[in-house]
């Protein structure tokens, strides 16, 4: 019964646009993440010749 929803497209028509607010969600939450990467050891470590391989 499953595959038979999968198999026929249903889930293009009522489960996709249902996880459009999780699937930004998930996109705020790697950008944030990502740019806290950078932006922390930038903060911590302010001058010139304390920088990270990720900063150099």
């Amino acid at each position: 019964m499953v595959w038979v929803f999968f198999y026929r497209g249903e889930n293009w028509t009522i489960i996709f646009p249902i996880m459009k607010p999780m699937r930004a969600t998930v996109a705020v939450l790697t950008a944030l993440g990502t740019w806290n990467d950078v932006m922390t050891p930038l903060v911590i470590m302010s001058g010139e010749g304390n920088n990270t391989l990720l900063l150099a």
